[in-house]
């Protein structure tokens, strides 16, 4: 991700992030991101893959400076997921990508509904065998499992998926699950740790870095340690493992507080 700024020098003289700038029609601003996300090296500022960064990260940075940004962008984003959803603009797996990622990034609630709409439509892409539209769709889910409203449906849908579908699809069915229902999300940690899931300690940490979920994931850890089961504990240090000394003493001492109430 992007840590300089839209006032750092070699961003600011940069043309396509003047034409951002200045521009305030959707149209005009739909064309942009499409420009960035399909030819990065000559549109928008310098990506510096050594450091993780993509070609949509300086989008979700505009986004992120200021609400008259955000007031502009968020319909260019939803205008470009609707031409893709009507077959008004040429689909290709990195445009859809990149606009997942702005969505998922930003938390575009606003394109919500587009979004369920493009994962109905495209939904036998989940038994497919073509990687490609499979990766796609899974970027789909996990940028709808952020912008979701909390349904009972939508909801049961996750939980089908997390139970029923292959591997391929259990980090964002867990993510969808967390956002919907952080209750039920915990009551699937020991499943996790039963599945010896390679993503399951970034899924875990996740689930307790974010304030939305934290409570449930301390709650179910810490009857889990008082019980002595054996999951709780693999829990705990695979989480460990993902954080720093300063975190890692927050969640002990927020486990302590739980189990020695």
């Amino acid at each position: 991700m992007y840590q300089q700024d839209l006032k750092d020098n070699y961003i600011k003289r940069d043309p396509w992030v003047k034409d951002m700038k200045k521009s305030f029609d959707p149209n005009e601003i739909a064309i942009l991101i499409k420009k960035r996300i399909d030819r990065p090296a000559i549109n928008g500022p310098i990506i510096r893959h050594n450091n993780g960064e993509i070609s949509t990260d300086i989008i979700n940075v505009f986004i992120e400076a200021n609400e008259e940004y955000r007031r502009r962008i968020v319909p260019a984003v939803g205008l470009l997921l609707h031409n893709l959803l009507h077959d008004k603009e040429q689909e290709s797996h990195e445009l859809l990508r990149g606009v997942f990622n702005i969505i998922a990034n930003s938390k575009l609630k606003d394109c919500k509904l587009l979004l369920y709409k493009w994962l109905l439509k495209k939904k036998d892409a989940m038994n497919c065998d073509d990687i490609r539209w499979k990766t796609t769709y899974r970027e789909g889910m996990i940028a709808y499992a952020y912008v979701q409203d909390r349904e009972v449906e939508i909801e049961q849908w996750w939980y089908n998926v997390w139970k029923d579908c292959s591997i391929f699809w259990w980090s964002p069915a867990f993510l969808g699950i967390r956002v919907s229902n952080p209750t039920l999300a915990a009551r699937q940690l020991p499943l996790l740790i039963e599945r010896n899931y390679d993503k399951g300690a970034y899924l875990m940490a996740s689930m307790w870095s974010d304030a939305a979920s934290k409570e449930a994931f301390e709650n179910a850890i810490a009857v889990g340690m008082k019980d002595n089961v054996g999951w709780a504990g693999l829990a705990v240090n695979q989480v460990l493992e993902k954080l720093d000394d300063e975190k890692k003493n927050e969640l002990m001492v927020g486990l302590k507080k739980i189990i020695y109430a």
